[in-house]
């Protein structure tokens, strides 16, 4: 069978996995078809040679099915790891079964007459079952479960001799039919993006090598299988009894037992296929360079961070390193196929260059940290005094860069953008020059 080629994969128990995908129903149902077979001839019973003999032609039909409610988790950080746990006490297997049973006696006086004869003709119809915790696991509270099934026992022949008034010789043939069933050591295997892993420990975990191509959805096959071993069986039971008018006594009974259908073998589920929702972050810059920035001004970069996976990319943002940079919000939430927007704000604190790591901490199995380096420098505009001018604040998107990619200004033309109104000005007013303008018209106009 394909899942005897298992690729190794560490196994054991995990206890920091932070991020999960949501869990996944992947019940288990089989359907076995064991106790459907060919006809059975009992062959003449004693024997063909014998004044009177009677065979049985039995024909069986049945199957066990087995179902089990599991979940399949998917958990990270590095590696990824997978597991099928159970629902508690939802396993259960029942065995129906149906016996098409026909008797025929053979004569043979002396060969004075010799003939077979249709004695009688009957089905039975069997049905039981179990329930048990788990999927037979080791670790499971039971590692195998027996199902055993009495079908009603029934007369199929019955004849009566009188031997004289109050003696009679009473013969009779009765029909039991019984299934003997154990289902034990259950074992999963998953396919998990590729990787074929093992579990036959309950809950598990197995590692799954990341890929660096993870896509958005992770594709599952799990199956389940356990051994299963069946037998149907009918009991003949002939007897002879006396039956006299003070009662009836026993002359003999003498059992005999057919095994109908006896089979012993590993029995493989129908495979469940189920995808997990992975997160995606998108590629980040390698580095932002907020550019040259005046004393007691700001510069905002808004940053666009988009989720390319299946499921909500969601962690942690913050600044590691120098104070003069901020982000907001410090928390990201992006939906599939969708992008959240950072706020990086850089205000200088001196005229030397200044540096800081944005740090996103997401759920991202492959980037799980992001460090984006921040540079920025402040420098003082010779005609503005910071401590007098009030300050003022830039704000850029990402996308409005110079040419190298990374170094953000607010110009079109290249040039650093200021703050304040915005004006192309060094920062002192024209107020005073148009005042003096008036005045020296008004003494022209006197004379």
């Amino acid at each position: 069978m394909w899942w005897c080629a298992v690729a190794f994969a560490t196994t054991g128990s995990v206890e920091d996995l932070e991020w999960s995908s949501p869990a996944q129903p992947v019940p288990v149902h089989d359907e076995a078809p064991i106790f459907t077979g060919p006809l059975v001839d009992t062959g003449w019973w004693p024997s063909s040679s014998d004044p009177l003999a009677v065979r049985f032609h039995i024909t069986p039909n049945g199957t066990v099915f087995t179902d089990i409610d599991a979940d399949s988790e998917l958990a990270w950080p590095d590696p990824l790891w997978h597991r099928v746990v159970p629902i508690p006490d939802t396993g259960e297997v029942e065995a129906e079964a149906s016996l098409d049973i026909e008797a025929e006696l053979q004569i043979d006086i002396f060969g004075l007459y010799t003939g077979v004869v249709d004695l009688w003709s009957q089905s039975f119809d069997m049905d039981g079952g179990a329930q048990f915790d788990g999927m037979l696991l080791d670790g499971d509270p039971v590692r195998s479960v027996p199902v055993d099934i009495q079908g009603a026992s029934r007369t199929a022949i019955e004849y009566s001799i009188q031997l004289f008034i109050g003696l009679d010789i009473v013969a009779l043939i009765d029909v039991a039919p019984e299934i003997d069933l154990t289902l034990s050591d259950g074992q999963v295997v998953s396919d998990v993006g590729g990787t074929a892993i093992v579990q036959d420990v309950r809950e598990r975990w197995t590692a799954v090598p990341l890929d660096p191509n993870l896509p958005s959805s992770m594709d599952t096959l799990v199956t389940w299988s356990a051994a299963m071993d069946g037998a149907l069986n009918v009991e003949f039971i002939p007897t002879i009894e006396l039956d006299t008018f003070i009662g009836d006594f026993e002359l003999l009974s003498i059992p005999l037992d057919v095994t109908v259908v006896d089979v012993a073998g590993r029995q493989e589920a129908d495979p469940m296929q189920v995808m997990h929702p992975l997160p995606g972050l998108d590629t980040m810059a390698s580095r932002y360079d907020f550019g040259e920035v005046l004393l007691g001004q700001e510069r905002t970069l808004q940053m666009p961070v988009s989720n390319l996976g299946d499921l909500i990319l969601e962690g942690d943002v913050f600044i590691d390193g120098d104070g003069s940079f901020t982000v907001f919000p410090d928390e990201l939430v992006a939906r599939s196929q969708e992008s959240d927007g950072l706020s990086i704000t850089f205000t200088p604190g001196g005229t030397t260059l200044e540096s800081a790591d944005l740090v996103i901490r997401s759920n991202d199995p492959l980037q799980p940290e992001v460090r984006v380096p921040l540079t920025g420098q402040g420098f003082v505009d010779q005609g503005t005094d910071p401590t007098t001018d009030p300050p003022g604040a830039d704000t850029v998107p990402i996308g409005d860069t110079t040419d190298d990619g990374d170094r953000v200004g607010g110009g079109g033309d290249g040039t650093e953008a200021k703050g304040g109104c915005g004006c192309a000005g060094t920062g002192s007013s024209a107020a005073p020059f148009a005042v003096l303008l008036l005045g020296v018209l008004g003494l022209r106009r006197r004379r």
